[in-house]
């Protein structure tokens, strides 16, 4: 579940817009998890509205170690202080930024 009513409907219209262009949406709670599953090629992308730099900083560095990409969702380099975040296998990674950036997701909705 998201971590905050703000990002429940950018969550929903990410989702929404790249479920018919993918094989499966996995939803683990576990940011970190994510994370490890892209650096080990388990994954292909993780995105959040809204991360915390706790959640997201050893995984950063997983990804970028094992050749993948993380960014903000408006494609900025990826920095502690990033919160909506996508992170990929890097070969993904415009095409999932441009469903998103379509689907309007570019971080939480104001509420």
């Amino acid at each position: 579940s998201p971590p905050s009513l703000a990002s429940i409907k950018p969550s929903l219209r990410g989702v929404t817009a790249l479920m018919p262009k993918c094989r499966t949406i996995r939803m683990i709670g576990s940011a970190a998890l994510h994370f490890a599953w892209i650096a080990n090629g388990r994954l292909t992308a993780y995105w959040e509205p809204d991360l915390n730099s706790w959640d997201s900083a050893a995984g950063a560095v997983l990804v970028q170690e094992a050749g993948g990409r993380i960014t903000s969702l408006l494609g900025e380099p990826f920095t502690l202080t990033t919160r909506p975040t996508l992170a990929s296998n890097g070969k993904t990674h415009d095409a999932i930024l441009s469903v998103l950036e379509e689907a309007g997701v570019y971080g939480l909705d104001p509420e």
